[in-house]
């Protein structure tokens, strides 16, 4: 809820619904998931994301504010979880269909971390849409892994922003990404501003019947309303990671 440049999103009401209920019904769709676990923070202004996993018979757990590798590590331990699929809170409209085909190539290939928002270029590994659109981030990644990371990392970054580690020492770690067939990275709709909550808006003001809501189905409404592309057409691609790094020259 204390989200430095859009504070409250998850819980911002669209249709008589929070933000995170649309989310977890994108979850609830894919075919390769076991279990969802909600992995807040222990302060106050996050009793309301507790009261709505349980309102909705989902896990919560509740850990570190600022030390988001730590809350991860302490969630998948609790749980005993052996492979993690991270999804962040503010990618409501999140693919089913991407999270399982992550799932099946991590479950294929014999790695430690798999994502569709990395790339192999200029001899290591870079934060890249490959393809995708903002707003639809997956990683997959073992206990084992994020062992690794949480008794490794040290930088306020790495600590902030889960598997950043694995990137900034890539030979320490087997990764692989998948990518996109087509381009559709000049798309946005992930929640980090304002003006992204309103196009999310807009969107399942359309789509909100649906069971679930695919990217196909969302690009061709916006390329069909090229005036809702225009709101939040402005901001970049992976902004809170990039101001963590600055912060710490």
């Amino acid at each position: 809820m204390n989200s430095s440049r859009y504070q409250g999103k998850v819980m911002k009401i669209i249709n008589g619904k929070p933000l995170l209920h649309f989310l977890i019904k994108q979850l609830r769709a894919s075919e390769k998931i076991d279990n969802i676990v909600i992995a807040t923070t222990t302060s106050n202004k996050d009793d309301i994301i507790e009261k709505f996993a349980k309102t909705n018979s989902i896990d919560c757990f509740r850990g570190d504010e600022f030390d988001v590798l730590d809350r991860f590590y302490k969630c998948a331990k609790r749980f005993q979880m052996d492979n993690i699929v991270r999804i962040t809170g503010d990618n409501p409209l999140i693919d089913p269909k991407i999270i399982d085909q992550c799932i099946k190539e991590f479950s294929k290939k014999d790695v430690d971390y798999l994502s569709n928002g990395i790339k192999f270029e200029d001899s290591k590994w870079v934060h890249n849409l490959n393809g995708f659109p903002s707003g639809v981030s997956c990683e997959v990644f073992s206990f084992k892994t994020l062992e690794k990371i949480f008794f490794n990392a040290k930088k306020n970054s790495e600590r902030e922003h889960v598997t950043s580690f694995i990137i900034n020492n890539h030979n320490n770690f087997q990764i692989t990404n998948i990518s996109s067939n087509i381009d559709y990275s000049s798309f946005r709709f992930t929640v980090d501003y304002e003006e992204d909550f309103r196009v999310i808006k807009k969107i399942l003001k359309v789509f909100q019947e649906n069971e679930f809501i695919s990217i196909q189905e969302i690009i061709s409404f916006l390329n069909n309303n090229k005036d809702i592309l225009k709101i939040n057409s402005e901001f970049l691609f992976n902004e809170g990671y990039l101001e963590s790094v600055r912060d710490e020259d």
